[in-house]
């Protein structure tokens, strides 16, 4: 896959319609090598972020508190069925937090780089 090289602030609008696969490359005059390359690094994980990573910590932090609950306060067979029903959605609490976290991250650093050519 080419990737796509944005060269004008229209750039960031071609992104929308850009391959999941394709690499985000900035070609702008306003912009030193070492800052393009900062930039670049952002947008490209902010801008194929799934929200996988936040979607695992949450779990993580659930089971590490629901077995120090059940350790505590006894654990019984039918809190099995709440537990996982609570760790699913807990998951995707932190899929959606990472999601728009990183849309939201995104969002701010094309502004960034939009506030610069003014």
């Amino acid at each position: 896959m080419e990737p796509l090289i944005i060269h004008d602030l229209d750039g960031f609008e071609r992104m929308k319609g850009s391959n999941s696969n394709t690499r985000i490359l900035l070609n702008l005059p306003f912009l030193d090598a070492d800052e393009s390359k900062k930039l670049e690094g952002k947008i490209n994980r902010y801008y194929y972020d799934c929200g996988c990573k936040t979607g695992a910590f949450f779990a993580w932090a659930f089971i590490l508190s629901a077995t120090t609950y059940f350790i505590v306060t006894g654990f019984t067979v039918k809190m099995l069925i709440p537990a996982f029903i609570y760790l699913f959605l807990i998951a995707l609490t932190g899929k959606l937090v990472g999601l728009v976290g990183a849309k939201y991250l995104l969002r701010k650093t094309i502004n960034q780089i939009k506030t610069k050519l003014k």
